[in-house]
């Protein structure tokens, strides 16, 4: 996990937050869990930031070329954390209550 101080970028929630916020790695993602994991914090109102590195001769990111890095302040990390892990399926709780 990475701490650092991001300028703001074009890929960012919509709100507006205090500069100095020190942002933090949540995730590395390829397409197209970049989208659900920003639909996710968009409906929680975390605010987010994601990096992507661009290849302009190139139209369309593959493979690693289309790594997302999905950055929250670090006030939000630990809700954000939260929101990305699984959910016990109902067979899975059984499963655990037979043992």
């Amino acid at each position: 996990m990475s701490n650092q101080l991001v300028p703001p970028g074009s890929e960012c929630s919509g709100e507006s937050h205090d500069q100095d916020a020190v942002w933090v790695t949540l995730v590395r993602v390829l397409p197209p869990d970049d989208i659900i994991i920003e639909s996710l914090l968009r409906s929680q109102e975390i605010p987010y930031r994601i990096e992507r590195n661009p290849i302009s001769q190139i139209p369309l990111s593959v493979g690693p070329f289309a790594e997302a890095v999905i950055m929250v302040p670090q006030a939000y990390e630990s809700e954000a954390r939260s929101l990305l892990e699984p959910v016990p399926q109902q067979g899975d709780t059984e499963t655990l209550e037979g043992e």
